[in-house]
């Protein structure tokens, strides 16, 4: 078949393909229903196997028998395992049926009988079932059930056919087996083909679909027949180059149907990476996580002497993307690493354990090591990582295209398959820390480690970016936007940005994605960059609604006004230039905002260091512990400007100093040491969240000294303030922090050493004066509220006398 050009590739985006859509559903959706039926007996099987291991042998000698002695009759039938003999023994019609038993080398498992009846012999295979969890992946649409009540119930498949009809694709593969029918269908019209051609005899690029095709149970053939040239050639190539992309999915208005991915690649930010990339003849470009392949195909036709691969583990999208390349270029590859990647990843996991095996024999402690080799082996994926984030070309390239947007999606939608179902995701947190060891193994480069300590998935693929990228290459990535700025990453941003591997970063308007409604920003790598440009055009573009919600469309000439603000070295309220020592002075801030206008910054967007509490204190100590009998002779009745101050004392973060219980004379001269100073913060030495604390405000000539139930904290007011830390102390974060430096009894007793420890998130001066003013605000309006409650109660207790009734 003759390659698409250019040109008809544009005259293919305007035809209409509705036809070839509608009719190719309403042909395969009863592959919706047959597919969960088959998954329903694949499951009946999978749990007689190892749940009543007689039922699954009797059920396929049953099925087996049925076909071939016509009068077969199963309760005639009897199979038992004779425990003694420790042997399966069968009976037809009470006659003792002679059977030969076949067992796998390797697990003893049954795996055939030959069956003697009547002068004949039939063999039958008993199929092995393997014990995962793989058919928890897969449930009914709605509501979801788990597989035990699934097959158990009468269920009626009348609620499936409902979904089906309403034209709504919410079936594993279904659009895939739509693509493939019409690839079919194309291929049977081409005149190239000899006559007599069939379907057995067709092969398609990399065996795409041959499951589907060569089903017996299925029997693709049948569903097609009728289908054979009912289309026009040019509907045919429509439906599959452009079905279920960007574009189609912007046309649709039933909020309930699904799309293949969350959100397929706009065609204007194609044409954006592609000028960011400044793509030309004879470059060798990569795309990762490629999807439905839009950008590598585009980047063809738009310069056709490049080599383009594209690399994507999701395999539906990544086989259309095969197909549609298939009609356009050789140029264009679409890659599987996933079996050579994961097969790496398992070289290296083995050779981790063989060191720690090594160090066993070497070590007297065997038991420490052996719990961390239980750990290793609980700590495999359960989920492989994804071979997009790692790949490695045998040759590095001129310009990379890494489309990071959907990275939470490929973890928390387990195997990618329709949203209608519910999995157990893995989140990018779990899977940072696998890729994490991994990546550690694969470099061999200990002074990485620091570096990556608390790197994300997401920069952790960088460092891998940088090093399959030439020297005068370009890579660009498209990511959400908190990667610039939050805690975690701030070493590793250090790394990039001192390196000069960031050119630019260029934050987009919301909602530029179907499903995403994060900020999304494109980070331009390349090396030995001295400053980064920034550039905001997160108020570019139009405002298209889309099923209730607003989606952003970058029309050419904001594209085109994009790539004028990078290459414009002048600053502007839109885009700026910073040089690379400037990053140190703001934690290595990459947010686009906070670096164009520091004054009007988001605060929720500010790097916030995290800082060990002993780095942010002058000094830390427990509270008096004078003996009861010296506080006694102390003691006044009187109320004096000397107060010696108990837990008791304290309540909602305030002193209340009206309900003081020990004043003293003076301060004996050995307990000065214990004085408070004006807002150091006094934490209970024991407790349970909520923990009981204060900032010491003194008023006047009072002089306090704390008992030994507090921890006294004098905070350095030049690196923190002491308001701002019991704001933090009050939150659900902080009540997790203080947890770490209290024990786990009843009354947990908090360690000044373990509280020295515990990691301060600390926000620059102007965002703590900000905290801490709100937190005082708060405390006055309670000691406001506390103090009209106080007068209420006692209104209460003399309402009689108010009356002037007598009791």
């Amino acid at each position: 078949m003759e390659k698409i050009s250019k040109e008809y590739y544009e005259k293919l985006r305007t035809i209409n393909y509705s036809k070839v859509e509608i009719t190719l559903y309403n042909k395969l959706k009863d592959y919706g229903i047959w597919w969960v039926k088959n998954r329903v007996e694949d499951t009946e099987n999978y749990y007689l196997y190892f749940e009543d291991k007689i039922k699954y042998l009797k059920k396929h000698i049953r099925e087996f028998l049925e076909k071939h002695i016509k009068e077969y009759n199963e309760k005639d039938f009897n199979l038992i395992y004779n425990e003694k003999f420790e042997k399966y023994e069968a009976e037809y019609k009470k006659e003792n049926i002679p059977m030969i038993f076949h067992y796998n080398e390797y697990n003893e498992e049954l795996n055939g009988i030959e069956i003697s009846y009547k002068k004949e012999t039939f063999f039958i295979e008993i199929p092995q079932q393997d014990d995962y969890s793989f058919y928890n992946d897969y449930l009914n649409p709605s509501p979801p059930f788990s597989w035990e009540d699934y097959f158990k119930k009468n269920y009626s498949y009348d609620e499936d056919k409902k979904i089906l009809e309403m034209g709504i694709y919410c079936y594993e593969n279904i659009e895939y087996l739509m693509i493939i029918t019409a690839y079919i269908l194309l291929k049977m019209q081409d005149s190239s083909w000899e006559k007599g051609f069939t379907l057995d005899s067709l092969e398609l690029p990399e065996n795409i679909g041959s499951s589907y095709i060569k089903d017996s149970k299925f029997e693709f053939k049948n569903h097609i027949r009728d289908l054979i040239n009912k289309f026009e050639k040019d509907e045919l190539l429509a439906f599959i180059l452009f079905a279920f992309d960007f574009n189609y999915y912007l046309k649709k208005k039933t909020p309930s149907e699904k799309n293949i991915l969350t959100s397929p690649l706009p065609d204007s930010l194609s044409n954006l990476s592609f000028k960011l990339l400044n793509i030309k003849d004879n470059d060798y470009v990569l795309n990762l996580f490629s999807e439905l392949g839009n950008f590598a195909i585009e980047s063809y036709f738009k310069s056709p002497n490049i080599l383009i691969r594209g690399v994507e583990d999701f395999y539906i999208t990544r086989n259309i993307a095969i197909l549609k390349a298939s009609l356009i270029s050789n140029s264009i590859n679409f890659l599987d690493v996933t079996n050579d990647y994961n097969k790496r990843l398992e070289d290296n996991h083995n050779k981790e354990l063989e060191d720690i095996y090594n160090r066993m024999l070497e070590d007297e402690d065997n038991k420490k090591l052996e719990d961390i080799v239980w750990s290793l082996y609980e700590e495999t994926p359960s989920v492989e990582l994804l071979s997009a984030l790692d790949y490695t070309p045998k040759q590095k390239v001129d310009k990379i295209f890494s489309n990071l947007a959907l990275i939470s999606d490929y973890y928390n939608i387990k195997n990618l398959v329709s949203s209608n179902y519910e999995y157990e995701g893995k989140n990018t947190e779990s899977q940072s820390i696998q890729y994490k060891r991994h990546f550690l193994n694969l470099k061999n480069d200990k002074t990485l480690k620091e570096i990556i300590e608390n790197a994300s998935l997401e920069w952790l693929h960088y460092i891998e970016l940088m090093t399959n990228l030439k020297d005068e290459g370009k890579a660009i990535s498209l990511v959400e936007s908190k990667i610039l700025y939050d805690n975690e990453n701030i070493k590793i941003r250090k790394y990039f940005i001192e390196n000069g591997y960031i050119e630019a970063i260029i934050l987009l308007p919301k909602n530029m994605m179907i499903g995403l409604n994060d900020s999304l920003v494109f980070i331009v790598f390349s090396k030995g960059n001295k400053k980064i440009r920034f550039v905001d055009a997160s108020n570019f573009g139009k405002i298209k609604k889309f099923k209730e919600k607003k989606i952003s469309i970058l029309k050419d000439n904001d594209v085109d006004e994009i790539i004028n603000l990078l290459n414009n070295e002048i600053n502007s309220k839109t885009s700026i230039s910073k040089k690379i020592e400037d990053f140190s002075k703001n934690y290595y801030n990459l947010d686009v905002n906070v670096n164009i206008d520091p004054s009007n910054k988001d605060f929720s967007k500010e790097t916030v260091t995290v800082v060990k509490l002993k780095d942010l204190i002058k000094n830390i100590m427990r509270g008096s512990q004078i003996s009861p009998k010296e506080l006694e002779d102390f003691k006044t009745n009187e109320e004096t400007s000397n107060i010696y101050l108990s837990v008791s004392d304290v309540n909602d973060g305030l002193i209340e100093f009206e309900n003081i219980e020990n004043y003293l004379k003076e301060i004996p001269e050995n307990q000065e040491k214990f004085l408070v100073k004006n807002e150091c913060i006094l934490l209970s030495k024991y407790g349970i969240p909520p923990y009981k604390f204060t900032v010491v405000d003194i008023l006047g000539d009072k002089k306090i000294i704390a008992s030994s139930n507090f921890i006294i904290i004098e905070v350095d007011k030049e690196k923190i303030n002491s308001w701002y830390l019991a704001a933090l102390f009050s939150s659900s974060k902080g009540t997790e922090i203080l947890k770490e430096a209290y024990s786990n009894s009843k009354n947990g007793s908090l360690s000044i050493k373990k509280l020295e420890e515990v990691m301060i998130p600390v926000h620059s001066k102007k965002v703590q004066e900000k905290i801490s003013y709100e937190y005082f605000e708060i405390l006055s309006d309670i000691e406001k509220e506390k103090t009209k409650l106080k007068k209420l109660l006692e209104n209460k207790e003399k309402i009689f006398e108010k009356i002037k009734v007598e009791v």
